[in-house]
């Protein structure tokens, strides 16, 4: 939740589909209220992972096989795997369209 406070945030993305190695600048801005608010999610983000400077952001901790306990750059697949997860198992929605 922002607390009534109007937060927006500029993240710089090094590569885009469009503009390949240049990049481009994404603007989040909170959905007061909403379940799927960017800006609660990257602080609830920021909160559950130690985000290292020099590391990527999104990534997590594998709890299993020979790389268990080791932190991996969160993919596309991997994200929607878990989203789709979320989504049915415990909201009961249907799934996202891969």
């Amino acid at each position: 939740m922002n607390d009534g406070k109007l937060v927006a945030l500029k993240a710089h993305l090094p590569w885009d589909k469009v503009n390949k190695a240049h990049g481009a600048v994404a603007s989040i801005v909170p959905i007061d209220g909403d379940i799927t608010c960017p800006v609660d999610a990257l602080r609830q983000h920021l909160k559950r992972n130690h985000v290292h400077p020099d590391k990527f952001l999104f990534t997590y901790t594998l709890g299993t096989g020979n790389l268990a306990g080791s932190r991996v750059m969160l993919t596309k697949s991997a994200f929607l795997t878990r989203l789709n997860y979320t989504l049915v198992t415990l909201l009961r929605l249907p799934p996202l369209a891969r």
